[in-house]
């Protein structure tokens, strides 16, 4: 079943993405045939006009040969590149990535002002506090990353960047 909730990238290109692997990874050898699209979409738990737009890109890019009333083959030869890299935030590229996302462990506190956050943040230079929030951010239940922004006590102090 592919991801729905939180989607970032379209199914079709997540149906996309399996059967290509299926094919780098010899699941599906070259000149094979694979699974019908009404097979496929059942499996995936998608349409069958999805699991069709996914077919038509890897035929378009030679790694899949439709046959007219027999099926779709594997090419003898399938291109084994990766698609082009898109560039996405970190949480966008985790979700696109992984089966479960979350953030625990989150803590709220106020920190002193330093010099290079009051540059960074263009604080007024009467802002003598931050909140600190610090998030600690799993995968699978398997922990990644701290993240710790800053953020001001009072927002409407913070000078514009005109």
């Amino acid at each position: 079943m592919l991801k729905r909730d939180h989607r970032v990238v379209p199914l079709y290109y997540q149906v996309e993405h399996v059967i290509r692997q299926r094919i780098i990874t010899g699941e599906y050898p070259p000149g094979s045939q694979i699974p019908s699209e009404n097979e496929l979409s059942h499996e995936m738990g998608v349409s069958r006009v999805t699991v069709r737009e996914a077919l038509r890109e890897l035929v378009r890019e030679n790694m899949l040969v439709k046959v007219q009333g027999k099926g779709t083959f594997v090419a003898q030869h399938p291109t084994t590149r990766l698609p082009a890299m898109k560039f996405t935030g970190f949480l966008e590229e985790l979700y696109d990535q992984v089966q479960k996302v979350s953030v625990k462990d989150v803590e709220i506190s106020r920190v002193p002002v330093t010099d290079e956050l009051r540059k960074l943040l263009r604080l007024d230079p009467a802002e003598s506090e931050l909140f600190r929030i610090k998030r600690l951010r799993h995968v699978n239940a398997r922990k990644i990353c701290v993240s710790l922004p800053h953020a001001p006590i009072m927002p409407q102090r913070v000078r514009s960047s005109s």
